[in-house]
């Protein structure tokens, strides 16, 4: 009797080590490099999913964060998978992650985690991975503490805009673009530049243009980084070279990629300007002041008067007249105000470029931080919202606080053709950037 219940069950125990060894949902997890990897280097994990009978959907596969390292995930199309498993056929999808180590030593990645889908997409259950391990290798001469990019190739490109070759005075500006591009590796695994600007510069940086590209499962990183020197006055100045450290993983060897920088020779901005050049550079205007008028109505009349004397002493005298006004700060600093009425921050910017150069050096420090802003919104569009009617307004009663600090001239004197913000008192706009100093 026992042997006869015996037999009857062993078809039945066959069946049940058959389910046992073909679960309907399969995750495989593996590395390559399996064993180690330089630091930087891209490390491949490859999270194999597979279905016993049907996919009926891709599923959402995501990794936890990794102590150490970056991972990204690049958006393509995941490889189709066949397989035989205790006999049964499986298919699925293999979800590749690139991980880079940014520290030496073992690298513990955990299990990644599968959401099952139906063919809605609305999520029926669960799985998971294996955790696996890898170790990172710091090569000698690699410093560990920035991020290091580990590659088979890399280049690094710079351009400036004007050309440099070209002359540059105080209150001038030059835009460098640096571009990065590595294979294997993406653009936000490289690390930032040192931009320091030297003294008597203020640099304003862009973000970062990431530009990746994927050919056959490949990834070729692009970063972009854009910097804007200011000259704040005059001399001769380094602008810094920029280095990218990185290791050739063909070579086994540590190179640098190299942009050379710049030294640059700024003129001081002569304090004499002809009346035409200096109103074109500003404004870009024809037309004359009420000031201008009365200064000729009154050249006319001591013209007259002086005929007789000589036409060609009164001659002089008006063109030094003149040419002093239209060369003075106080002649600058009006134009300065009613370009401040304006939307345009380059127009601002130019006009309170020609009013800077006649002002002494010991204004620099008040006048670079009340004008931060206006050259934010001009260099560092990325950094600061755009330049408003009420931003000019405010920059308009910040500067005639400073220069009425330091020569002792009123708004009162100044004929300006912006409404006061109050007539009693200084009030910053709201949302302005800038402040009252004091």
């Amino acid at each position: 009797m026992l042997l006869i219940l015996g037999l009857f069950l062993m078809p039945l125990t066959g069946v049940a080590q058959d389910v046992a060894s073909s679960p309907p949902v399969v995750v495989r997890t593996s590395l390559s490099p399996q064993d180690s990897a330089v630091i930087g280097q891209r490390i491949a994990l490859n999270v194999d999913v597979l279905f016993r009978e049907e996919m009926p959907r891709p599923p959402r596969v995501t990794i936890p964060d990794i102590q150490g390292a970056q991972v990204f995930r690049f958006e393509s199309q995941g490889t189709t998978l066949t397989d035989r498993i205790g006999g049964e056929p499986y298919a699925g999808q293999r979800f590749t992650f690139a991980i880079y180590a940014r520290r030496g030593g073992v690298l513990n990645i955990p299990p990644a985690k599968v959401a099952l889908l139906d063919r809605n997409g609305d999520v029926t259950g669960s799985a998971g991975g294996q955790p696996v391990s890898v170790t990172s290798v710091v090569p000698a001469g690699v410093d560990p503490s920035a991020p290091v990019v580990a590659t088979g190739e890399l280049t690094l490109a710079e351009t400036w805009t004007p050309d440099p070759r070209g002359s540059f005075k105080a209150g001038d500006a030059i835009q460098r673009i640096i571009t990065r591009a590595a294979s294997d590796v993406p653009g936000l695994a490289m690390r930032d530049l040192d931009l320091t600007p030297p003294d008597g510069v203020r640099a304003y940086k862009s973000d970062p243009e990431i530009d990746d590209r994927m050919n056959r499962g490949v990834v070729t990183g692009h970063r972009r980084d854009t910097i804007t020197y200011v000259f704040a006055r005059a001399g001769t100045v380094t602008l810094p070279a920029v280095t990218q450290p990185w290791w050739d993983l063909r070579g086994a060897s540590l190179k640098t990629a190299t942009g050379a920088g710049l030294t640059l020779s700024i003129a001081a901005a002569p304090a004499q300007t002809a009346a035409a050049d200096e109103g074109a550079h500003i404004l870009g205007l024809g037309r004359r002041s009420w000031s201008d008028f009365a200064a000729l109505g009154l050249g006319a009349i001591a013209a007259v008067a002086l005929l007789l004397a000589g036409l060609r002493r009164a001659h002089l005298w008006l063109g030094a007249r003149r040419r002093r006004f239209v060369a003075s700060e106080g002649k600058a600093f009006q134009d300065l105000i009613k370009t401040c009425g304006g939307e345009d921050p380059a127009r601002i910017y130019r006009a309170l470029s020609i009013w800077r150069r006649r002002l002494p050096p010991s204004a620099e420090p008040q006048l670079a931080s009340a004008t931060l802003g206006l050259e934010r919104a001009l260099f560092a569009k990325s950094e600061a919202p755009g330049w408003t009617v009420d931003d000019g307004r405010a920059l308009a009663e910040h500067l005639t606080r400073i220069r009425g600090d330091m020569t002792g001239v009123t708004s009162q004197d100044i004929r300006t053709d912006l409404p006061a913000l109050n007539p009693r008192q200084m009030v910053v706009v709201p949302g302005s950037r800038f402040q009252p100093s004091g």
